[in-house]
């Protein structure tokens, strides 16, 4: 085999391997999302649990959640969509938000598809963005 084949053999290769593992990363469950975080959005510190429930008080669609702020406060989370590594989610209740006509802040972020440990994002007040970051216990 001539060296440029051979080239283009390994070259193929890797490409190949390369691709197994994107697919590898995009081949979440939602249960991946499921844990108790530190959360910050915007300096703002609290806990976020996200969680299966079959209590209909929950009526968990994909997920359920709950937020505890700084000050002991728990607020109820509606979870609206996971695709892949993305979630949306709103904290209702949440400094005087109506995202979406939810009642709630809304959060939209990315979970770490390496390690699953962490999700960062955007967050919502009055219209302006903000960042958020929750790291997994």
């Amino acid at each position: 085999m001539s060296v440029k084949k051979l080239a283009y053999a390994f070259g193929a290769s890797l490409i190949l391997m390369s691709s197994i593992f994107a697919l590898k990363a995009w081949a979440l469950d939602v249960r991946d999302f499921h844990g108790n975080y530190s959360m910050s959005h915007d300096g703002w510190k609290g806990n976020l649990t996200l969680f299966n429930s079959s209590d209909p008080e929950f009526r968990c669609n994909p997920l359920c959640g709950m937020y505890t702020d700084s000050g002991g406060r728990n607020y109820l989370v509606k979870v609206s969509n996971i695709q892949g590594y993305k979630i949306t989610f709103y904290v209702i209740g949440i400094g005087d938000e109506n995202a979406e006509g939810t009642g709630g802040q809304k959060f939209e972020g990315y979970l770490m598809t390496q390690t699953k440990d962490a999700i960062a994002g955007n967050t919502w007040w009055h219209s302006r963005p903000f960042g958020f970051y929750a790291v997994k216990h």
